[in-house]
């Protein structure tokens, strides 16, 4: 039996594309936006709804005005960080931090073992109040703060280093790697090299994998400030998906297979002057194919 054709839906679909097309017509002339890319099988309806909503976002954002914090969150009286006893503290940051939330404000701790509660309630209460923002008001959308924007941490400095160095090493980008290094004093394993000498060193420890398709970055172990050589020390393990060197025995196969491999570094790190760490040493603690 065929089939009955649902004309209401097709007049429905007929009639969203024709406004989607005029709204994009609107928005490339008052804003030069590019509508090249377009997700396929997306219902016309979905998409208007999304043209709308980056109109008013766009008409929003073109009368936005720079406030502070405390005037969007309508000038509230904090107490003072004397006034409260340690046992009434930690109740007090969920109080603020409900009002910042009623203003559709966010805000987050990535380390929460590095910020201790008296400093983070000054932060809400003294430091964040006087920040200024381009302000809009728009429907769904919430403004999000994360401490470490404002006070970064050790921690989270080493983790990121050895993150943004990570991704050139995993993908044998020698170039790359090197804007990560230190320029002098470099180690691996305790030995001086030459940061040509250090990447051949790290390449090494990778040379026996196929391709390595995706890893994830597991830390152990954070010192700093070790001595007046080292400033920081960081324990990795490295847990990698990579395909299999194809020997000469399957290289009939015409897939190769994936498999796991972990490497367990130690990273030694030295501040930058502009703010941060640098890698300043590497050695192997384990590797396990």
């Amino acid at each position: 039996m065929l089939q009955k054709k649902n004309y209401s839906e097709d007049a429905k679909n007929f009639f969203f594309d024709e406004m989607n097309k005029k709204k994009k017509n609107q928005l490339k002339e008052k804003y030069g936006m590019d509508f090249s890319e377009e997700k396929e099988n997306v219902p016309p309806e979905v998409i208007n709804g999304s043209l709308n909503y980056v109109e008013e976002f766009e008409e929003v954002w073109k009368n936005a005005g720079r406030k502070k914090i405390i005037e969007i969150i309508g000038f509230p009286k904090f107490k003072k960080l004397n006034e409260l006893t340690p046992d009434k503290l930690e109740c007090e940051i969920s109080e603020v931090l409900s009002i910042y939330a009623q203003h559709d404000i966010n805000i987050d701790i990535i380390e929460l073992d590095e910020v201790i509660d008296e400093e983070f309630y000054k932060f809400l209460t003294e430091e964040l109040p006087e920040h200024e923002t381009d302000f809009m008001r728009v429907e769904g959308m919430t403004i999000n703060y994360i401490y470490e924007e404002f006070h970064s941490g050790d921690k989270l400095d080493a983790k990121n280093i050895i993150e943004w160095f990570s991704y050139p090493y995993f993908e044998r980008n020698e170039k790359e790697i090197k804007i990560y290094l230190s320029k002098r004093n470099l180690t691996f394993n305790g030995v001086k090299k030459s940061p040509s000498q250090f990447v051949d060193e790290m390449f090494k420890l990778i040379s026996g994998y196929g391709k390595i398709l995706k890893f994830r970055s597991v830390f152990k172990e954070f010192n700093f400030n070790l001595n007046e050589k080292i400033d920081g020390r960081v324990h990795v393990e490295f847990i990698l998906t990579h395909k299999a060197v194809q020997t000469a025995e399957a290289s009939h196969l015409k897939k190769r297979k994936q498999k796991r491999s972990t490497l367990n570094l130690i990273f030694d790190l030295e501040r930058s002057k502009y703010g941060g760490f640098k890698i300043k040493g590497c050695s192997v603690e384990k590797i396990t194919a």
